[in-house]
């Protein structure tokens, strides 16, 4: 700040001065003798003006010659400045227990109330202009307690080094440095520190006793991959405990924060390994990527095994599927071991006997078991098999009528038996299907399947959700032998795949898949009851067998109608995976569903805006999101520069007015980042670094709980300001306006003498 002005007027050409001063004279002289022959010309009082405007114009002359400039000089005063290093490296995480029944706190935590909070912080504030810095460089703002213990890698030479770079040009008196003294830069002499330019003042906190050299640490986590709402989820762990003394810590399951599940495991000395069962009961729907963690026993050193992360999908309610079979067939087989192992079917079947020739089981005798209302209430989807009409009742089928018009889902396997003539057409089943059975016969005729245009867009044969994909998974699946060729679709069906070969009344092929709603209700039937040759072929070339498991997935929830749930999201956000490495491209997918329906303005355009949340709390929006390879996709890509659990968020934006858009929806994940291990490696405290470096540059070392010793660093420091002072020069002899003085002269003078006939 300006603290006085001192200001003076200098010659800069009047150097001899005994020189100029015989100029000045002689140039006034000269002009009086000169003037003086003016008197008898014009008179006494013209002669006198024409002097008086001849010496200003020589006046003028001289003052450009000597050259005059006006020195001001304006002093300024600068308060001591203290650069405050706060340590705040994942280390500083860890607790500190001050004693004396004070409380717990986090080191970086006891750090910043020993700024805010101590007397020798306070006076530290008062006394000196503070700036706070964190250890990776990055300034706080005034008052600000930083994001927290979040950085990776601690090298407190660089920090000191760029803290005081920082600070160049000011008047930096000292530097403070609080740190637990963990430095993982590799440095072994610090020789860097003997040339600091001022002296380094050092907080740091105590080595906690050891209680035990004890290591623990998560060995493996074994758990399901997919569960229900509701559902007891065991999640086995194995703990190991290394180091021989006896231990015990909490284990916990974590998502978000927050802990889902909890239990203790104690190590008795001597042991080395203890299994733990955590029972999770998720409560909401969705993918989650769980962290299994081991609390730290006392004195343990390394942390960095401490924790494992599990993947876990939570599906809604199951659906509920009962399967009614006339005989054993492969088809059964294959579909009812497909549904057994989708966790969110709870499937139910029932076969009238192995012997296809068996049809002794009567309708009468099973109704009341399989179909009551009671039964059919809590039913999703009934599946019916390849068998006579007899084998149920007429209630039975009017039952079931009833139920699929009342919301159910049904799916008839075409057979041998049940489009035969004492088949399903005679039943009052008959006028809710899709298709029209009179006529039926078996077609054996091997034959790719193949989605009509209708059929590659509709959810159930949607594979991947690229149709050119699909396309080709489908033409390159196993055939299938033959069909039971009914009649044509009845109005207001929806074939979804047809058999190449035309029918006779048609110029289209024989109908292969057709579905309809019914009332509140679904209904499919499929003419080709060999699908399970999808599974068992590609089981025998060796190849996962992905088609078979999402056609009958997928198939079961469109007749359960759980595509079009109120509660479906029409946004979805995924990553490639659940865990990268620092550095690693995160490729984040947004995917829209057409179907569904968006609030806002109708026809609004909707565009997919993607932000990422660092560990830190940092926000970064993801742009240039580019289209996916289907419809109504897009992906985006971003490389994490730390470690921890980072938040994706995607919304969809609606353009509300010009210039303005909203997110009207949102959708939330998750993925973590493995960061750096040697951060936590060894997460005690070093105080005899933070000794050495006071003692090497002139400073003074105190523990942070030592109020005393904090005092006596903040009066050891040289508060004096720095006085500067800034000298300004303006050149007068150059002025315009001294230049314009002469000419005014001049013409003056000029005039006058024009007017007075002297020239």
């Amino acid at each position: 700040m300006m603290t006085g002005c001192l200001a003076t007027l200098v010659l800069q050409n009047f150097d001899p001065p005994w020189f100029w001063l015989l100029v000045v004279v002689g140039s006034i002289a000269a002009t009086v003798l000169a003037y003086r022959t003016v008197v008898h010309q014009g008179g006494r009082g013209l002669s006198r003006t024409l002097l008086a405007l001849r010496l200003l114009g020589v006046a003028v002359l001289l003052v450009a010659l000597v050259r005059p400039a006006w020195l001001s000089r304006a002093a300024q005063v600068q308060d001591a400045q203290v650069a405050v290093i706060v340590d705040d490296s994942q280390s500083m995480g860890q607790p500190h227990d001050p004693g004396d029944n004070a409380p717990v706190r986090a080191r970086y935590d006891q750090a910043q109330h020993w700024i805010h909070e101590s007397d020798a912080g306070r006076k530290l504030s008062d006394r000196f202009e503070v700036h706070v810095f964190g250890v990776d460089g990055r300034k706080a703002p005034v008052g600000s307690e930083g994001p927290g213990p979040i950085v990776e890698h601690t090298d407190l030479v660089r920090s000191l080094h760029g803290a005081a770079a920082r600070l160049r040009g000011g008047h930096l008196r000292a530097v403070l440095l609080i740190s637990d003294g963990q430095d993982n830069s590799g440095r072994r002499q610090f020789l860097e520190i003997d040339e600091y330019p001022v002296p380094i003042h050092c907080v740091g906190f105590p080595q906690p006793p050891r209680e035990g050299d004890v290591d623990l640490a998560i060995v493996s986590v074994e758990a399901p991959e997919r569960a229900r709402i509701g559902d007891v989820v065991p999640i086995r762990v194995l703990v190991s405990a290394d180091g021989g003394a006896a231990a015990d810590a909490p284990v916990t399951v974590e998502v978000a924060g927050r802990t889902l599940a909890g239990a203790r495991v104690e190590f008795k000395a001597g042991e080395t390994r203890q299994p733990v069962t955590l029972d999770l009961t998720p409560d909401t729907p969705g993918s989650f990527v769980m962290t299994v963690r081991v609390g730290g026993a006392a004195g343990e050193r390394r942390l960095t095994n401490n924790a494992r992360e599990m993947s876990l999908t939570v599906g809604d309610d199951p659906m509920r599927v009962l399967y009614i079979e006339g005989h054993l067939r492969s088809e059964y087989t294959y579909l009812r071991n497909r549904l057994a192992n989708d966790p969110d079917v709870d499937l139910a079947t029932f076969v009238r006997s192995a012997n296809p020739d068996d049809v002794t089981t009567a309708g009468v005798l099973m109704d009341d078991r399989l179909l009551s209302p009671q039964r059919m209430e809590k039913l999703d989807v009934v599946i019916l098999g390849d068998f006579e009409a007899s084998m149920l009742s007429r209630e039975a089928y009017e039952q079931l009528s009833a139920w699929v018009d009342a919301g159910g889902g049904l799916i008839v396997l075409a057979g041998y038996r049940n489009v035969a003539a004492d088949g399903l057409i005679a039943t009052p089943l008959a006028p809710i299907l899709p298709v029209d059975l009179a006529g039926a016969a078996q077609l054996d005729a091997p034959f790719a399947f193949e989605p009509t245009e209708l059929g590659a867009r509709h959810p159930v044969l949607a594979i991947t959700g690229d149709f050119r994909r699909d396309a080709s998974m489908w033409a390159q699946s196993p055939s299938l032998p033959g069909i039971a060729a009914v009649g044509l679709a009845r109005p207001g069906a929806e074939v979804l795949a047809r058999h190449p070969r035309r029918q006779f009344d048609s110029d289209k092929g024989h109908v292969v898949l057709a579905v309809q709603r019914y009332g509140e209700g679904r209904v499919a039937v499929l003419t080709a009851d060999t699908t399970w040759r999808w599974s068992r072929i590609a089981r025998l070339a060796g190849r996962a067998d992905a088609l078979y498991a999402r056609f009958w997935s997928q198939m079961v929830r469109w007749l359960a109608g759980r595509d079009e749930d109120e509660g479906a999201h029409p946004l979805t956000v995924t990553t490639d995976a659940p865990a990268y490495d620092r550095g690693q491209r995160v490729t984040v997918q947004v995917r829209r569903d057409p179907a569904a329906i968006v609030p806002g303005p109708a026809g609004s355009a909707m565009t997919p805006t993607v932000t990422v949340r660092s560990p830190d709390g940092r926000l970064t929006q993801l742009v240039g999101m580019v289209p996916g390879v289907a419809a109504d996709a897009w992906k985006a890509h971003y490389f994490p520069d730390r470690g921890g659990r980072f938040e994706v968020t995607a919304g969809l934006a609606s353009a509300a007015a010009e210039g303005d858009t909203r997110d009207v929806v949102t959708r939330v994940t998750h993925f973590n980042v493995r960061g750096a291990a040697v951060e936590m490696n060894d997460p005690g405290t070093n105080p005899a670094l933070l000794r050495r470096f006071a003692d090497r540059t002139g400073g003074l070392y105190a523990s942070v709980d030592d109020g005393a010793a904090g005092l006596r660093i903040v009066e050891s420091l040289p508060s004096a300001p720095r006085i500067t002072y800034e000298t300004k020069k303006a050149q007068l002899w150059s002025s315009p306006w001294l230049f314009i003085l002469f000419l005014v002269v001049v013409t003056i003078e000029w005039v006058v003498r024009r007017r007075n006939r002297m020239v």
